[in-house]
């Protein structure tokens, strides 16, 4: 009971804060690295990753900075809409919602047992009773199942959970694929929406099933979108980048124009007022010099008839 104990506390200790705010996780969604953070953590990631991408096709991993596409198709969803895309982390919502790992069957009959195991394929704890008839029935039978000590020491490797869930009907699990639609679908969404669809097969056999041309052409067809987009993008920053060199070139004329403009109207300023100076002081001289001959003729009138 006190491995038991320890191992639960260092299970809580060693899942409970996000990496990137370094407080305890708040809504925690799983990246397809196996990556966890809060939502809102990584929305503000995504964000600051994308903010000069136009359009945004992916953000690297805030941890490990492994390239995470795009949720759904190019340009299908906002920005604020991507951490909503990516599943929960049942695990750690579990952990942090109880301070403890508790069975989930034994909860929803109102009683709380300590669980002993984790159902990747159901992203539920389970205790040691529930795990025996969990592997027991069969719809649950192949189901992978680990223990919690497993889990706890797996420092290398986050927790994660399934990313095969339905978005559209509370996280069923996706078993099948529509290759009419080339949509994979829950038991719900192939009784609502594809009931008349020809072609459905098991998720996982998808790969053999899908290797026709009709794949080939969605996927060229894809493709060929996303290389239009870039080389759309591309062609309209060239645009801008001749833009700014035109309108850097005429700027430089402007001012240089400009400039010269100053230089001769200071200059002529200079010319006009040298000429104005010069010609006050031949003005001034000429003055000084008529009355310089006044004084002396008068001085020689005045001298001459003192003497006599």
């Amino acid at each position: 009971m006190a491995t038991a104990n320890k191992i639960e506390h260092k299970l809580i200790n060693e899942v409970n804060l996000c990496s990137i705010c370094l407080e305890r996780y708040k809504l925690p969604v799983t990246l397809p690295c196996n990556h966890s953070f809060c939502q809102t953590c990584l929305a503000a990631h995504i964000k600051s990753s994308c903010v000069n991408l136009d359009p945004p096709l992916g953000f690297p991993c805030p941890l490990c900075r492994v390239f995470i596409p795009a949720p759904g198709r190019i340009g299908q969803y906002s920005l604020d809409l991507w951490p909503t895309k990516f599943p929960e982390n049942k695990l750690l919502s579990s952990v942090i919602e109880k301070g403890l790992l508790y069975c989930k069957p034994c909860q929803r009959d109102e009683e709380e047992v300590i669980a002993d195991s984790w159902c990747q394929d159901c992203s539920e704890a389970l205790c040691n009773t529930c795990e025996k008839y969990h592997k027991k029935l069969r719809p649950t039978s192949h189901h992978v199942v680990v223990s919690v000590t497993d889990l706890s020491v797996s420092t290398k490797t986050p927790f994660s959970q399934s990313l095969e869930e339905c978005e559209a009907h509370d996280g069923r699990k996706l078993e099948l694929f529509c290759k009419k639609h080339f949509q994979p679908c829950c038991a719900v969404c192939v009784a609502q929406n594809h009931n008349n669809c020809k072609g459905l097969c098991q998720l996982e056999d998808t790969d053999e099933n899908l290797g026709g041309p009709k794949m080939k052409e969605c996927l060229q067809s894809e493709v060929e979108k996303i290389r239009s987009t870039i080389e759309q993008t591309i062609q309209e920053e060239k645009a801008n980048i001749d833009t700014i060199d035109d309108v850097t070139e005429k700027i430089s004329n402007e001012l240089s124009e400009i400039t010269d403009n100053i230089i001769q109207v200071v200059q002529r300023l200079k010319e006009k007022h040298l000429d104005e100076l010069e010609n006050y002081l031949k003005n001034l001289n000429l003055t000084f010099n008529g009355r310089l001959t006044l004084w002396s003729r008068d001085y020689s009138i005045f001298y001459i008839g003192e003497r006599y």
